[in-house]
């Protein structure tokens, strides 16, 4: 459940806020966070900086403190959205009562990262190879630029005190084609999104 509807409240510097069922009684309030770069300062960077700029964010949510349930709850957003039966349900989740009990509602914060990154196949000579050999190819490049930045992101848990967070990572690759002023990358892909969702002034 989507619960920060509205592109124009923003909180604690997170792209969105969800609300996820674990189990019967237990659920998870995810802040979610977002970035897509491109390759700087030589091919390959793109997912790092991605996710030293993702973890960035959510560190800086981790250290501003999670106040944001309450806000949420008497937030005139989601009295808009939602009708009383379904506000008070919300409630019981979000600021579960101090009773405890096996029955208890539980929530637990965590954290959903997205990552756009980019993929150079500028050197792929696609004409002369097959199709399940360029779909091998991408597949191994895409991973490859993941798996390296394995030892980044268990830094990154580490040094900013995240640990203790469920975290969601999600890492989505774009093919960056051609060179110069022909290239067509995740920075082309980045304004083409944000026309078409008619948001123009889409942050780096």
């Amino acid at each position: 459940m989507e619960l920060k509807t509205n592109s124009d409240h923003y909180v604690h510097g997170s792209d969105g806020v969800h609300l996820l069922r674990t189990a019967d009684n237990s659920y998870q309030l995810i802040f979610g966070e977002s970035k897509m770069y491109g390759d700087s300062g030589g091919v390959g960077t793109s997912a790092k900086r991605g996710l030293k700029a993702a973890f960035e964010s959510v560190g800086k949510v981790h250290e501003d403190g999670f106040d944001f349930d309450t806000w949420l709850v008497q937030s005139e957003l989601l009295k808009e959205e939602l009708d009383e039966a379904k506000l008070a349900a919300l409630a019981a989740i979000l600021l579960p009562s101090a009773g405890g009990g096996d029955d208890a509602l539980k929530k637990h914060n965590a954290f959903g990262i997205f990552v756009g990154y980019e993929i150079d196949v500028s050197d792929m000579k696609s004409e002369d190879m097959e199709l399940d050999e360029i779909e091998v190819e991408l597949q191994k490049r895409a991973t490859e630029a993941i798996t390296t930045q394995h030892d980044l992101i268990k830094q990154e848990i580490t040094d900013r005190g995240l640990g203790v967070y469920p975290i969601h990572l999600y890492a989505i690759p774009f093919a960056k084609r051609g060179t110069g002023d022909k290239a067509h990358g995740i920075a082309q892909i980045r304004m083409e999104l944000a026309a078409q969702l008619g948001n123009h002034g889409v942050s780096k």
